[in-house]
């Protein structure tokens, strides 16, 4: 039964890839927003 298991990782994985990559769009588009106010 190592199937449900690898998909669980597998999930997992994905959901911190996909968190990262939420953290990594925010952070450049709060840096664009700064560059053109100031």
């Amino acid at each position: 039964m190592e199937g449900p298991v690898m998909a669980n990782a597998f999930i997992k994985v994905l959901i911190g890839i996909g968190i990262l990559l939420l953290a990594l769009i925010i952070f450049f588009l709060v840096n664009n927003m700064m560059l053109s106010w100031n």
